[in-house]
């Protein structure tokens, strides 16, 4: 549109835009290419540590099963992560256990102290925690 404004010819205007398009085509492909190699080599670094850790060797290569096979690992990964979770709320629930048999009296780690009610200073007890027999009555 700006072309004839400046004096460009139509021909000059079809020569930029087709330009721009075959650039910005070549662009993508180039990202797309990038975007692959880069997936592929994380692909590889991830096998590398399945391979030499103690997980299970079969995920290795998964990125070349069938949609299926892939469904069927997805959904042993989750019943494992399941089974992973409830063994660590059983060991915290264990733990707590244990550590309030060793420290009586204390609360649970994680917990703050709080200090015994006649220990608090009488201006921070809210009013409607203040036991009737300890409020104190204005002198007539």
């Amino acid at each position: 549109m700006s072309g004839p404004i400046f004096h460009y010819s139509e021909g000059w205007q079809l020569i930029v835009n087709t330009g721009t398009t075959i650039i910005t085509f070549l662009m993508v492909f180039l990202i797309q290419n990038t975007q692959n190699r880069d997936g592929a080599a994380l692909q590889i670094k991830l096998d590398e540590l399945i391979r030499t850790s103690t997980a299970e060797n079969e995920f290795i290569g998964i990125e070349k099963l069938s949609d299926k096979e892939l469904d069927i690992l997805h959904e042993k990964c989750v019943r494992a992560a399941a089974m992973s979770q409830l063994l660590l709320s059983r060991t915290e629930a264990a733990r707590a256990v244990r550590n309030a048999h060793d420290r009586p009296g204390l609360p649970p780690p994680g917990l703050p102290p709080q200090a015994p009610p006649d220990r608090i200073p009488p201006d921070q007890i809210p009013p409607d925690r203040i036991p009737p027999d300890r409020i104190p009555h204005a002198a007539a």
